[in-house]
């Protein structure tokens, strides 16, 4: 990765089939009675990940 300037930041994402979670988001039991994060929620957390990605 010759290409890449030094102090540069790299993310690797990887994708783990859900298995883990088979007991929590893809239960529809646990969905109904389990709290969520409302759309204000949501727009606050995408705001501050999106300053943080800008600051590098």
């Amino acid at each position: 990765m010759s290409d890449l300037a030094p102090g540069s930041r790299v993310a690797l994402i990887v994708h783990d089939s859900g298995v883990p979670y088979l007991g929590t988001v893809y239960d529809d039991s646990w969905v109904r009675t389990t709290p969520h994060a409302g759309p204000s929620d949501v727009a606050t957390a995408t705001t501050a990940l999106r300053t943080l990605a800008r600051r590098g």
